[in-house]
């Protein structure tokens, strides 16, 4: 439910979510209805949060779960050892991406 309403609140995103360390879904901003959540072992952003500390910026992809074009922010939940145990994500519309650097306009009569 959180995620969820966030996503209503956050219209440049297309998700949010948690990932278990297997790759499982473990909860979503978007609701599948009695679908298997995919398993997102094998992305990128995925094994870079959980290699690294900090914030990974992921590549373009297609959403499995929204099936939109997206750039993942994520990163890994750690316990007080640092060892993670699961990975936080935020799923950023392309368009808004696109929408947002229309808006920046070069300014004229420099250079």
């Amino acid at each position: 439910p959180y995620f969820s309403e966030l996503l209503r609140q956050r219209t440049r995103f297309t998700n949010f979510g948690v990932i278990g360390l297997d790759g499982q879904v473990l909860c979503s901003g978007i609701s599948r209805l009695g679908r298997k959540m995919p398993n997102l072992a094998d992305r990128d952003y995925f094994k870079r949060s959980l290699a690294q500390k900090g914030f990974v910026l992921g590549n373009f992809q297609q959403g499995r779960i929204s099936g939109q074009p997206t750039i993942v922010v994520s990163t890994a939940l750690r316990d007080s050892a640092g060892m993670p145990w699961a990975v936080l994500f935020a799923s950023l519309k392309l368009s808004s991406l696109i929408s947002a650097s229309d808006a920046i306009s070069p300014i004229s009569g420099t250079g």
